[in-house]
């Protein structure tokens, strides 16, 4: 039916007809006229309502998948055509990937329904470094181990190898990467690895008196066997034999000294020490030297020559006291002079500083006397004390500065020229750093006299953008930003 009068069919001999309703129409009537012979009659009204086909929409589950895995969406049963969001004409669809999925289906009448929005999510594990140590003493060896490798995936260390296990040896910092089976890319985190010095010491002889070189703990050992209670730097041989010393350095490793043959000597024992001593930031520290012996036959002064290092940090040299020179952050001082063998040798005047240690060794590096004589050392500590409840960086300023000038050209394209300027010879670095604070490139990295310096530095290699340009020593540190062009 198209209209409200419209004729749907005329003829004879029909008793039944196909009504099409028209969906444009919801409600309306039908009626049927009979004409027999001129004569003519009507039906009563039949009523038609139009009902819609009511339909259920699908109901999707949102859904979290790994990487590698699948979930199946149903849009169900009972109708005739379905479109998902991808395209797919299926009941079912596989998804393998994160997104969001949705279909449309239709019924046998015509009729449609638009289901729900499912959301799938890939729970992606990363890829990590399982490391048996990140600390390892010289000579020692770290196991890395890639974790969370997927079936399939090609793995690529920051070292190029390609192992799921790793062995290293050397400082530095170790990733790897994985290529997946689906061509995706993913990169593990980074693990930095320590390698400590672990130097073999050496042992020297001063008639009876043995020394080691510097550690954090000594065991001596005649013949193979620890000695019982020669636990110092020094140690006085009682019985002729074959000596060694294991130390243990401020890092934990451990290292053994070649065997030395010592036979006994008749000369006298003459102990040279340091005394302990506490100091306020900024107040006057005095680093006592001395030397005692029970020998009745040294008496007379003889002249000497001994070396001392404190920690430069901790310690600046003030009044008549050398300045000496610094070595990975230790000052180094030579003195010399005449005394006898129970007093005073020298006695030292420092200015205290507090850069983050509170306590440091001061150490007798080596002691010479003009005569026959067996030395024994005995290292000393300083203590320094805040001045203030609440202690920060360098405390006092002790006059040792350094100046860092602004690189030129800057921005620059592939090359500068940074000037700077040191008042004392020291260790020096200048290094170039992201303004993530990741190291781009190392200028200078070696011992410097006092003075003016100038260096041109190669930047080509650097992408374009800004880094900080950094001066330190062991007492002081200069930066400033510079640019890179491209």
């Amino acid at each position: 039916v198209r209209g409200a009068s419209d004729v749907v069919m005329t003829g004879s001999r029909n008793d039944s007809a196909l009504v099409t309703w028209d969906a444009n129409f919801s409600n309306g009537s039908i009626t049927v006229v009979e004409t027999n012979g001129g004569c003519s009659g009507q039906s009563s009204l039949l009523a038609v309502t139009k009902q819609l086909a009511s339909m259920t929409a699908p109901v999707l589950r949102n859904a979290t998948i790994k990487r590698g895995e699948s979930v199946t969406l149903d849009a169900g049963d009972g109708f005739s055509a379905y479109r998902w969001s991808n395209g797919e004409t299926t009941r079912t669809i596989t998804v393998t990937k994160a997104g969001t999925y949705s279909v449309e289906v239709k019924s046998e009448s015509g009729c449609s329904a638009q289901s729900n929005t499912a959301m799938i999510i890939m729970d992606i594990v990363r890829p990590v470094v399982d490391a048996s140590n990140t600390s390892v003493c010289d000579g020692g060896i770290v196991i890395l181990s890639a974790q969370g490798v997927e079936v399939g995936g090609r793995i690529l260390w920051s070292n190029g190898a390609t192992s799921e296990q790793l062995t290293v040896t050397k400082a530095g910092s170790y990733f790897f990467s994985i290529t997946t089976a689906t061509g995706d890319v993913l990169r593990s985190d980074t693990v930095e690895l320590n390698v400590f010095a672990n130097p073999v010491p050496t042992v020297t002889a001063s008639g009876n008196v043995l020394t080691s070189t510097n550690a954090a703990a000594y065991q001596w050992m005649l013949n193979g066997i620890e000695i019982i209670g020669a636990t110092n730097r020094s140690y006085e041989a009682q019985q002729s034999g074959v000596y060694s010393v294991r130390t243990v350095t401020s890092n934990g490793c451990i290292n053994t000294s070649i065997e030395s043959p010592l036979k006994l000597s008749s000369f006298p024992v003459v102990r040279v020490s340091v005394s302990n001593i506490t100091a306020k930031v900024g107040a006057k520290a005095v680093v006592v030297i001395r030397s005692q012996t029970k020998a009745s036959v040294l008496l007379s002064e003889v002249a000497f020559s001994a070396v001392i290092s404190v920690q430069a940090s901790q310690l600046a040299p003030a009044g008549a006291t050398p300045v000496g020179e610094v070595r990975n952050g230790r000052r180094y001082i030579a003195i010399e002079g005449t005394s006898g063998f129970n007093g005073i040798l020298a006695a030292l005047e420092f200015t205290a500083l507090l850069d983050g240690e509170q306590q440091s060794e001061i150490r007798i590096e080596s002691v010479t006397f003009q005569s026959e004589v067996n030395v024994v050392i005995e290292n000393g500590i300083v203590t320094v004390e805040a001045g203030c409840a609440s202690r920060g960086k360098q405390a006092v300023s002790v006059g040792f500065a350094l100046h860092l000038k602004q690189n030129y050209p800057n921005p620059f394209a592939n090359s500068t020229t940074i000037e700077f300027s040191l008042t004392e010879t020291n260790a020096t670095t200048l290094a170039v750093y992201t303004m993530g604070g990741a190291l781009a490139a190392t200028i200078i990295e070696r011992e410097m006299k006092s003075g003016d310096h100038s260096v041109v530095f190669d930047g080509s290699q650097l992408p374009a953008g800004s880094y900080m340009l950094v001066l330190q020593t062991p007492l002081k540190r200069a930066s400033l930003t510079m640019t890179v062009q491209r």
